[in-house]
């Protein structure tokens, strides 16, 4: 980061190995729920970082189901040139009668922190306090890529 030709908007100049995310959310427990309504649970998983790292995806709504929802085939691919800049974060959302997501949890792990295995993610609420017993269940794999 002290190089002069370093900067941190160009994937050019940066020297630390890009990788591949391969994540899989499988399936999620314990959701909080808004009032009185049932939860019809969905994930936005995104990576947060410079623009050339960032991106964005979301499983399926599983219906009325906020205690053990299950996704099937929720396979996302992530390049990511810059891992030391960069976050992975889940964000459980409940979408309403009108199709309006509403937020339920989230969570947000440096990039360079995630192993590769099954994983159960804890669930924080929008005041980044932990929700007790909700989490997500989420296979990651790591893969260095080839420029």
């Amino acid at each position: 980061m002290r190089d002069d030709i370093f900067d941190p908007f160009d994937k050019d100049t940066v020297t630390v190995e890009p990788i591949t995310i391969q994540l899989q959310v499988l399936g999620a427990r314990h959701l909080p729920k808004n009032g009185r309504s049932i939860v019809c649970p969905f994930v936005e998983v995104e990576i947060c970082g410079a623009d050339y790292d960032s991106g964005r995806y979301k499983t399926d709504v599983v219906a009325d189901n906020g205690l053990n929802p299950v996704w099937v085939q929720t396979h996302f691919v992530f390049d990511v040139h810059n891992p030391t800049f960069s976050f992975l974060r889940f964000t459980v959302y409940d979408e309403d009668m009108f199709s309006d997501p509403n937020f339920l949890a989230q969570a947000t792990f440096p990039v360079q922190l995630l192993q590769t295995g099954y994983r159960s993610v804890p669930l924080r609420n929008s005041y980044s306090e932990e929700l007790e017993l909700a989490s997500l269940l989420v296979h990651v794999e790591i893969v260095n890529a080839k420029v």
